[in-house]
């Protein structure tokens, strides 16, 4: 796997399969986001099984996104070839994409033309026939298809000259779209499409989906900005009780909080987008071609219950009223227990005409600045393993202290564990900067940064050291001895004994689990975390607490099923406990024992011995 550096900690993989992850290819490849010329093209063809028979059968249609030809037809379906140029910018490359194939192309464009022309229309000519087919696809389907939706599941649709264009004009819209609209219309025009197909063997799923089309450009687009009204009255009027006796600012932060990470209003926000979206021509014009149309006062209820039972579906598994199941007629709407409910005809009309309408409205660039690379199927952006990235410098903050520390102890851990080809790397270009930055550091960063440069310190032979690194260290040996995440990850690395109390430890593992995978967060290997669970049994065992010493001792076991070493531990447990020793328990026998030296490799010696502040 060809892999390209990204920033100081990730990498870009490609995946030798690349039709496994779905990317936006249509509008990558006419290289609006490209910053050099085209230096590479390749022309795409496939095969695309629909009802729609054209009327374009000669001269084809050229649309932004690619061109569709007729060709003949295959067991009652008519095919489509679809021609399309893939473009990258940049001349070949050694280790450079070559092509991602036709099949992300024609998923999508699949996906536009169904939208789009309200028709049948997949790469899967077997998906075609069961969707076209006269009889239901699955025991618990009710209908065929097209008793549910007008036109989408005919077996043939005549397409009309008019019709050109104004899929023509759609295309080049979608294209056209500012990237982050564009990648929502999609994601809504994939869910309606998929919603659709789903009717022959699951309904609610279906009705849950076209719901969700919508949604998603709800809460996504739709400018909503929540206010404490909002919120849920039973819990606002609770939070409100409770903020009585605090400091008006410091209720204000606190509501503020929990409306930035709580989703509120949804249903309201679903409704009003909806209402909002519409034009009259949705109640008039249209409404005229269609088998009893909803009207503008019984849509806001409408659509209410229609994200009640899609709510209830999503978290309940509860299915969909019989009343909507049972519409075969095409009407828009019916009633359920006296309220007006959307049928899957007049959800699904609702959906096509806001997303119809949230493709023309959105804003369109020729150009855009834009990271697009990791939008391409089959390129993952992954962490790399520290030994590429612990030791830069360049563009470092204080506030990155802690990656700097996880990934250090992560080299630390693995040569501790003898893992093979494990070695440590040489980070004094990192850790001058780190002189100039500690005195002025937040707290926090500052005791990350002084336990990298004390570690290293320590571990590397004298010569290898920072010329004048205790000078740095010793005004700050107060906070190197405090109890915290890093001070206690520096003596497990060091094997130094560990005499906190337990309560000491567990409200120092309680802080470390509250912030490992926040986004700058220290995180441990699982070997230093499983050693910090057996050094908090041991301080309970030490204390007369046997009970609490086994049960964190079988917590550490479930927390990291993978260590053989730590399940044997628990295994030959005796009664009572011995004293713990989590390097006995846990690196293999022909380990040096605990009062032999730390870890050390890539030509940093074994034998160093730095001046110690644990030990004053």
């Amino acid at each position: 796997m060809p892999g390209v550096a990204m920033g100081s900690r990730l990498a870009r993989f490609q995946d030798k399969d690349v039709t496994k992850a779905g990317g936006c290819m249509l509008q990558i490849a006419t290289g609006k986001f490209f910053k050099a010329a085209v230096g590479r093209e390749n022309r795409l063809r496939g095969v695309l099984y629909t009802n729609y028979r054209t009327s374009f059968e000669d001269e084809g249609l050229e649309t932004a996104a690619g061109r569709l030809m007729p060709s003949s037809n295959l067991s009652g379906l008519k095919a489509l070839i679809y021609e399309v140029s893939e473009r990258y910018e940049g001349g070949p490359a050694e280790g450079a994409l070559a092509s991602v194939g036709a099949e992300p192309f024609l998923k999508d464009m699949a996906a536009v033309v169904s939208f789009g022309l309200d028709v049948t229309c997949t790469p899967d000519p077997d998906l075609a026939r069961r969707l076209l087919s006269d009889a239901p696809l699955a025991p618990n389907a009710y209908a065929r298809p097209k008793q549910y939706v007008a036109r989408t599941f005919e077996a043939q649709v005549w397409g009309q000259p008019e019709e050109v264009e104004p899929l023509k004009a759609f295309v080049a819209d979608l294209i056209a779209l500012k990237r982050e609209y564009y990648l929502g219309a999609m994601r809504a025009i994939r869910t309606y499409v998929g919603g659709l197909q789903r009717l022959g063997d699951d309904i609610d799923l279906a009705y849950t989906l076209l719901v969700a089309s919508v949604e998603s450009l709800a809460q996504g687009f739709d400018g909503h900005r929540a206010t404490w009204g909002d919120y849920a009255v039973s819990k606002r009027e609770a939070i409100d009780k409770a903020l009585e006796d605090a400091p008006e600012a410091m209720a204000d932060k606190v509501r503020d909080t929990l409306l930035d990470i709580e989703h509120v209003a949804l249903t309201r926000r679903f409704r009003g987008y909806a209402m909002q979206t519409l034009k009259p021509a949705y109640f008039r014009e249209d409404a005229a071609q269609r088998q009893n149309p909803i009207g503008r006062a019984d849509l806001g209820g409408a659509l209410d219950l229609a994200y009640r039972i899609r709510s209830k579906y999503v978290h309940e598994l509860q299915a969909i009223p019989k009343p909507i199941v049972y519409v075969h007629d095409l009407s828009e709407w019916t009633r359920v227990d006296r309220e007006i409910a959307l049928t899957i005809q007049g959800l699904a009309r609702l959906a096509r005409t806001l997303i119809l309408q949230f493709v023309q409205d959105s804003p369109k660039v020729d150009k855009e600045d834009y990271l697009y690379n990791l939008d391409i199927p089959g390129i993952v952006e992954v962490e790399m393993a520290p030994e590429y990235w612990v030791w830069k410098h360049e563009g470092f903050e204080p506030k990155q202290a802690r990656l700097k520390l996880s990934g250090f102890l992560d080299l630390c851990a693995n040569v501790l564990a003898k893992t093979p080809g494990a070695q440590l790397v040489d980070i004094r270009d990192l850790l001058a900067k780190f002189e100039i930055l500690i005195p002025q550091a937040q707290p926090t960063h500052r005791r990350s940064m002084l336990s990298l440069y004390y570690l290293f310190n320590v571990l590397v032979a004298e010569n290898q050291r920072r010329e004048g690194w205790w000078d740095v260290v010793k005004g700050y040996t107060s906070i190197l001895n405090a109890p915290s995440m890093e001070s206690l990850s520096l003596l497990l690395v060091l094997r130094k004994p560990i005499d906190w109390t337990a309560k000491m430890l567990t409200e120092v593992r309680g802080q470390y689990y509250r912030q490992r995978y926040r986004e700058l967060g220290l995180r441990l290997p699982w070997l230093l975390e499983a050693a910090f669970d057996l050094v908090l049994a041991e301080a309970h065992r030490r204390e007369g607490d046997e009970n609490e010493a086994r049960a964190v001792i079988a917590g550490a076991r479930d927390n990291h099923p993978t260590m053989a070493q730590l399940a044997m531990f628990e295994d030959q447990l005796l009664t009572p406990l011995a004293p713990i020793d989590w390097a006995e328990a846990l690196l293999r026998k022909d380990e040096p024992s605990a009062a032999e030296t730390p870890p050390s490799g890539d030509g940093l010696s074994d034998e160093a011995a730095g001046e110690d502040p644990f030990s004053r």
